[in-house]
């Protein structure tokens, strides 16, 4: 992530940053491009002179890469994390054991395509959704990537499971030091070389619990409550929270939470309510709900505002695009939704149109990249995907196609992939899933394959917010492709701006 420096901060950057108080809870909302990711490390830095101890959160893995140079680089107690690992660190250490609880179990690898339970009458529908069918087993199926992060759109269609493929026997899993391992295996315990971890059925452990108790890896006894996985259960966490003896209670200091529109309402009524039992326990919010990732899942300005009480004279606004082109931020400007954290204000960048290249296959997008890179300086470029499998298939091509630029992915089947992602570095390009681009920039984005972008009429919302998201990637150039269908025109064109529009330029390959 790059930073400015103190001439760099615009007046109204330099307001939050002098203005909003140290202490207690802070909103700062404004749309992509305006630096409220810049923002929340200045306040960070400040923070930190101060002796306070903070945490800045982002909400996935690529992002919290993205900024972790700037992290680093800050005098003080500043750590940049996920929300999902802070939380479960944070909550660990106050060993709160859940009702239930002894041992840690984990269910065999599911398949990774889920077929869906759909009638014939639903294939349309199904398909609009981004379901592919298998001609195999004559069934519709999504990635299971895709099926557990949107599981509202599939809720009408549920997992089919054959009859007879029931799970396997859940494990108990066990914590031996090296020198155990030779015991353990002839306590009868198998090795799981993915989780790098020995285990037993839970049958087995029930019969002779005694052999195996000294082994138990109990980490999971101090869990937060789930109602799901990754959906918790706030209501009970605070319960638990203040219920608490107060010398047993873990101040966080300050939190400073990035795209804080993509966490749930319930998620700031326990930041607030367990905040008020800390001597710090400050909050500082970066929103902007034109930004929102999932339907359902999200929380509003409003919802912010009234679950944290934020008062009139501690949020403050950002509006001046300080990352793109004027090109690029009015074609975004075209798939805005009206939700009230507004669009920047037009920028005095100038540019080129972004583009919108036709091909009759595949195979030519990623030529048109090769051949747009070739004639350019090494640049930092961003492929946006809708898919793994189209994620894979450029991976390969690019690799092959430009030799003189290093490419890397991030997988979230594969989280370890982001540690290895480089930012900031010209000659790199990044082949990323859509849901996985939020909060970063790029000097070129190439979208391909829109015509495979999975939406249909009803979620058109949606659907903007993610080209409002993906298009303002772009600090300097911006490519939409598509493989044009000789039977029929894809549907998503109808969404994008007209060739007359001026905002586009539209070419054929």
């Amino acid at each position: 992530m790059r930073m400015p420096n103190a001439r760099q901060i615009s007046e109204e950057q330099q307001d939050v940053f002098e203005d909003a108080p140290t202490s207690g809870n802070v909103l700062v909302s404004g749309p992509p491009g305006t630096g409220k990711t810049v923002i929340a490390f200045l306040r960070a830095q400040s923070l930190a002179k101060k002796k306070t101890e903070v945490t800045v959160l982002m909400y996935n893995r690529v992002l919290r890469r993205y900024t972790e140079n700037v992290a680093k680089e800050i005098q003080g107690n500043v750590v940049s994390k996920t929300m999902h690992t802070w939380l479960h660190d944070w909550w660990r250490k106050h060993q709160i054991e859940q009702e239930g609880e002894s041992e840690v179990t984990s269910e065999p690898k599911k398949p990774s395509k889920v077929y869906l339970n759909s009638p014939f009458s639903d294939k349309d529908e199904v398909k609009a959704a981004g379901g592919q069918w298998d001609r195999d087993k004559k069934k519709w199926y999504i990635l299971r990537e895709a099926y557990e992060q949107e599981p509202m759109k599939f809720c009408r269609w549920p997992e089919f499971v054959p009859a007879g493929h029931a799970e396997s026997a859940d494990k108990v899993y066990l914590k031996s030091s090296f020198e155990e391992n030779d015991q353990v295996k002839q306590a009868g315990a198998r090795f799981d070389r993915a989780k790098k971890k020995w285990w037993v059925t839970q049958e087995k452990f029930n019969q002779d619990p005694e052999t195996f108790e000294k082994w138990l890896d109990t980490r999971g006894c101090f869990e937060p409550p789930e109602l799901d996985k990754w959906f918790y259960d706030w209501e009970t966490m605070l319960d638990q929270y203040i219920g608490l003896d107060e010398k047993d209670l873990i101040d966080w200091g300050h939190l400073i939470i990035d795209e804080a529109q993509d966490f749930s309402p319930e998620m700031f009524k326990f930041l607030r309510g367990a905040g008020r039992s800390m001597d710090q326990g400050g909050i500082t919010i970066l929103a902007d709900e034109n930004q929102r990732l999932q339907e359902g899942h999200n929380s509003s300005l409003n919802e912010i505002r009234k679950n944290l009480r934020i008062k009139k004279g501690r949020e403050f606004r950002l509006t001046k695009n300080f990352r793109n082109t004027k090109p690029i931020a009015e074609l975004a400007k075209h798939f805005y939704t009206g939700l009230s954290t507004g669009v920047p204000e037009s920028p005095d960048k100038s540019g080129g149109l972004p583009k919108l290249i036709t091909v009759k296959e595949q195979a030519k997008q990623a030529e048109y990249i090769r051949n747009f890179l070739q004639f350019r300086g090494a640049q930092e470029v961003a492929v946006i995907v809708d898919s793994d499998t189209d994620r894979e298939f450029y991976l390969e091509k690019l690799t092959h196609l430009l030799p003189t630029y290093s490419v890397q992915y991030y997988s979230s089947s594969k989280p370890e992939s982001s540690e290895e992602l480089t930012f900031d570095k010209q000659g790199v390009i990044t082949v990323l899933n859509r849901r996985s681009c939020k909060g970063l920039e790029f000097d070129t984005v190439f979208v391909p394959d829109l015509h495979k972008f999975s939406f249909n009429d009803s979620e058109l919302t949606s659907f903007n917010m993610n080209m409002y998201v993906i298009c303002s990637r772009a600090r300097s150039e911006l490519v939409l492709m598509y493989v044009k269908d000789e039977v029929s025109q894809a549907s998503i064109l109808k969404h994008l701006p007209s060739a007359n529009s001026g905002l586009m330029e539209y070419r054929e390959l």
